[in-house]
């Protein structure tokens, strides 16, 4: 007779993983610390309760790896988020802007339907959801994003999880290109007036002259810049807006080229933990269009809508114009940057203002 195949056991102690009754959408139950109670049996902390065996399995492997505290099980999204703004906002001795406060704010109540969720239940698909089911634009999704984000950087430091769930959630909406508020001249004039005083302006007259949205740009890496050949290749979002390539004009080459040689690690827009947050750069964007005298609300993304607007006044070609902003459009699916095609595009950069 054919042997039975022995399942092999746990150590002492390692914990245990049960299947409950009945139809439950997560019915696999992971219990940890296990103690002998008045009756003589085990009882557990519970660790969570999972989809199937193998993410259960998963769970009680990380958790023996680096166990957390289970005062935390109960916890809700809603209680992480008090303790991460309190850490943000009040005990930090660096002082955000108050911009960043309401965006942080703004960012938690458009997640509502996860507030009373524990966090330790909460997978990447309810965190996914939460960005796929939301209405708003996609500015505001990029908020929520980015408070996700956020709030597990913090729960991990402070031993809450040990896993980031946040980590590969996604916007599945392309960017508001089509809407947005042009620069007056004067706006733009007063950005130019003030280089010198207030260097924040460059990186916004940066982004003025090369149509980069916010993160595409703030998350460019140094190698992506040529300042040989005076050529920015980057991009997000869509297949046609990843890895285009936009020739850097004169004016503001002398920018770029400073900020790579400032930059301390492998960012152009660097930070101590790698790029610069976008909560950091809307705040440092909005303080320097104050700081110069500039009284339009403008958004990051105008300075994207304002430079598609030169592109159109300077009578730039549609081919050539969607290919610096990274938009489909009649034979560019399958882009090729040959050297006509470059020069093509930076004689389009050399038209702007």
């Amino acid at each position: 007779m054919p042997r039975k195949r022995q399942i092999m056991r746990n150590p002492n102690n390692y914990g245990t993983i049960k299947k409950l009754s009945g139809n439950r959408r997560r019915p696999w139950m992971v219990g940890v610390n296990p103690k002998i109670n008045d009756k003589g049996t085990y009882t557990y902390d519970i660790l969570g309760y999972y989809e199937d065996r193998t993410e259960a399995m998963i769970a009680l492997a990380e958790y023996n790896k680096n166990p957390v505290d289970l005062t935390n099980k109960n916890i809700t999204f809603e209680e992480v988020y008090r303790l991460y703004y309190e850490d943000k906002y009040v005990k930090s001795k660096k002082k955000l802007s108050k911009a960043s406060e309401t965006s942080t704010r703004t960012a938690f109540n458009n997640c509502k339907e996860i507030h009373n969720r524990k966090f330790l239940d909460l997978r990447h698909s309810d965190l996914q959801q939460v960005i796929d089911d939301c209405p708003l634009r996609h500015a505001s999704l990029e908020l929520i994003l980015t408070l996700f984000k956020g709030m597990y950087a913090f729960a991990m430091k402070e031993d809450i999880t040990q896993r980031n769930h946040a980590e590969f959630v996604k916007i599945n909406i392309e960017d508001d290109d089509e809407h947005g508020v042009r620069f007056t001249n004067e706006s733009v004039a007063s950005l130019w007036e003030h280089t010198e005083v207030f260097p924040f302006t460059k990186v916004i007259l940066i982004y003025l002259y090369t149509g980069w949205r916010a993160r595409e740009f703030s998350e460019m890496k140094k190698e992506s810049i040529d300042l040989d050949n005076m050529i920015m290749t980057g991009g997000l979002k869509t297949k046609a807006g990843k890895n285009r390539v936009v020739p850097i004009h004169p004016k503001i080459q002398g920018f770029v080229r400073e900020l790579y040689n400032a930059s301390d690690n492998e960012y152009i827009l660097p930070s101590k933990k790698g790029a610069m947050s976008y909560f950091k750069l809307y705040t440092y964007f909005m303080q320097t269009l104050s700081d110069v005298g500039i009284k339009e609300k403008y958004t990051l993304h105008d300075c994207r809508h304002t430079f598609d607007s030169w592109l159109d006044d300077a009578g730039v070609p549609n081919t050539i114009r969607n290919l610096l902003m990274g938009h489909s459009g009649e034979g560019i699916d399958e882009k090729v940057y040959i050297h006509k095609t470059i020069e093509q595009l930076r004689e389009a950069i050399e038209k702007l203002p």
